[in-house]
């Protein structure tokens, strides 16, 4: 109504200004006496409104930043959908809050990926691979279409914490050489990815899902070997258990990708060459990771918010920064696909820029790196995010929407 009556009175001010040279001055007199009139009683009921849209909005946000009262509907805004990456596990958590993934993502260990009634010692690989498990890679896909949106995946050779076995049936049943390490006190076991039948397996796995489902996918995380598909082989304490492995070894694997998901992005874990005494470096996984950037691939940004990868970076030198140097990627940033997986999860520690509880101060983390890497991708491992720190989390996905939209 407000607004019909600012084009009233518009409209009445335009008649008066064109009639004024035809009207008798006393009676023009009256006419702008009258429209004076109006426009205090428009002026009066515009900051009318102003003052209930101000109070409507501070309320608003009283309420998004404290926990709902049981049983009620939080308060929903639905944000830029593109920069979060969701697990499924708590996915609605998020979506109540008004977050709603833009993309799936999913690791999976080839136990998940394979039929084991079929394996056998010489055995074609692609008479093996299965994509069509019980909540195997087709079931995710299936996930996400149903949302609307793509998947993004990495499979892991093996998974310090995974109920299956990753990838020890290459050793048991198939007879292929490989390496044990200790992590945490468990013995762990993962293939030699120099061996020929290693990377047969390895290259028909890929080829499958891309025959299937490359429309379908967001992008890659190009890995799969050693602990958790992230180029590890040494232990917790940060002692390698063998020599590195050959670099062409990795650029063999950075090679399958290319060929097989031609139009698909493809990511690169980070690594630097040099390290510490009680933090290895990864001289020829960083060489890896130079090649693959050196192919336009886009890079992921692992541990953000642990002090070992992120706090230096605050100030401007550590493990991000060494590894970007060497591997060339500071020239690609606003060119290609960066994605963010925190240490911890959004839900616990700090949101405050004077500092973090617990080891994370995300705000400062997140809007640092944001800006300085190009963050595109935020995978927070299905959390939801505490709720007085929820207007921080739009802000800074805002950001990282904005940054997406560059390179898409």
């Amino acid at each position: 109504m407000r607004f019909l009556s600012i084009y009233a009175l518009f409209n009445s001010l335009a008649m008066v200004t064109s009639a004024a040279a035809q009207t008798p001055g006393a009676a023009l007199d009256d006419e702008l006496r009258a429209l004076r009139g109006d426009l205090d009683g428009l002026r009066l009921s515009i900051e009318d409104a102003t003052a209930q849209l101000l109070v409507m909005n501070q309320r608003l946000r009283q309420l998004e930043e404290s926990d709902p009262p049981p049983g009620a509907t939080p308060p929903r805004r639905v944000v830029p959908a593109g920069p979060i990456q969701q697990t499924i596990t708590h996915g609605d958590q998020l979506e109540a809050q008004g977050f709603r993934p833009g993309s799936l993502y999913a690791r999976f260990v080839t136990d998940q990926l394979i039929d084991r009634a079929k394996l056998r010692p010489g055995a074609n690989p692609y008479s093996y691979v299965q994509l069509d498990q019980p909540f195997g890679f087709a079931w995710w896909v299936q996930q996400a279409r149903q949302r609307g949106i793509k998947l993004a995946f990495r499979v892991m050779m093996l998974n310090s914490d995974s109920q299956y076995d990753g990838a020890v049936w290459m050793r048991d049943v198939m007879g292929w050489p490989g390496l044990s390490f200790t992590w945490q006190g468990r013995e762990l076991w993962t293939p030699d990815h120099s061996d020929q039948r290693v990377r047969e397996f390895f290259g028909a796995l890929y080829q499958t899902i891309a025959d299937r489902f490359s429309d379908d996918l967001e992008y890659v995380d190009g890995h799969g070997f050693g602990l958790w598909g992230e180029w590890h082989y040494n232990d917790d304490r940060g002692r390698h258990t063998r020599p590195e492995d050959p670099v062409h070894d990795y650029k063999w694997s950075i090679d399958v990708f290319e060929r097989v998901f031609p139009d698909v992005p493809k990511l690169v874990t980070v690594k630097r060459p040099q390290g510490t005494p009680s933090a290895p470096g990864h001289p020829n996984a960083a060489e890896g990771c130079r090649y693959a950037i050196s192919k336009g691939w886009g890079f992921r940004l692992d541990g953000a918010g642990d002090p070992f990868h992120s706090a230096r970076d605050l100030g401007g030198a550590g493990y991000y920064e060494d590894a970007l140097t060497y591997m060339g990627a500071w020239d690609v940033i606003g060119r290609v696909p960066v994605a963010c997986e925190p240490a911890g999860t959004l839900n616990v520690g700090g949101w405050t820029q004077q500092g973090g509880v617990g080891g994370f101060d995300w705000w400062h983390i997140l809007e640092t790196q944001i800006d300085r890497y190009g963050i595109c991708y935020l995978n927070n491992k299905g959390a939801p995010v505490v709720n007085w720190a929820r207007p921080q989390f739009r802000e800074l996905l805002e950001k990282m929407e904005a940054n997406l939209a560059r390179v898409k």
